[in-house]
């Protein structure tokens, strides 16, 4: 199991994010479609920056930012 992500990942998330045209819905597997793209990557850095929350809180939405980080640049390759 990995470990609560570090503040530097979490900024090079962050750093990523605000780099990249983030689309308005997008599907991260065959059972998540994020409806709301900006909305979802805000809501989760809020949560992986909040030094009081749990790391059982803050893994999940670290791992679905790198998800999400990891879709967006397949599809960059594919459309590029």
């Amino acid at each position: 199991m990995r470990q609560t992500p570090s503040p530097q990942e979490i900024k090079l998330l962050e750093d990523y994010f605000k780099s990249v045209e983030l689309p308005a819905q997008i599907k991260l597997n065959k059972a998540i479609t994020v409806l709301d793209v900006p909305s979802f990557v805000q809501n989760c850095l809020n949560f992986c920056k909040d030094a009081n929350a749990a790391s059982v809180l803050v893994d999940p939405r670290y791992e679905d930012l790198v998800n999400l980080k990891a879709v967006l640049e397949e599809q960059s390759k594919v459309n590029g």
